[in-house]
């Protein structure tokens, strides 16, 4: 007699719905954390071109380099962090953030995501 070989009907049931929350989870997550690596990248960004550029009138004062921020922010489509900290140190533009990020799952279930970085590192 042969033994057949492969799944069972269930198991491959369980696989798939195992493979469909998989996919739902990174479907509400992904985007957190696509807006986060954009955030990152302002903040480096806006460091950086002002230790090239510092005698710009964009990098003069706090206020213009949090509007500066925030321009980016709107053309990047994302939400400037409400506790964003602008400093300068040595004459080095210095950005640190933190903020949370709630994902709603089911219901009144909610993922809560904390996030924080800073343009040093």
């Amino acid at each position: 007699m042969h033994k057949q070989h492969g799944l069972s009907m269930w198991v491959f049931f369980t696989w798939c719905a195992l493979a469909m929350l998989v996919a739902w989870l990174g479907y509400q997550l992904v985007p957190a954390y696509i807006e986060y690596s954009s955030i990152m990248h302002t903040a480096r960004q806006i460091t950086l071109d002002s230790q090239t550029n510092p005698e710009s009138s964009e990098f003069s004062s706090i206020p213009a380099i949090r509007e500066r921020f925030r321009n980016q922010a709107n053309v990047g489509y994302f939400t400037v962090p409400e506790n964003l900290k602008i400093e300068k140190e040595g004459g080095r533009v210095v950005i640190t953030f933190k903020y949370e990020k709630r994902v709603k799952l089911v219901g009144n279930a909610y993922l809560v995501l904390e996030f924080s970085g800073n343009s040093r590192t």
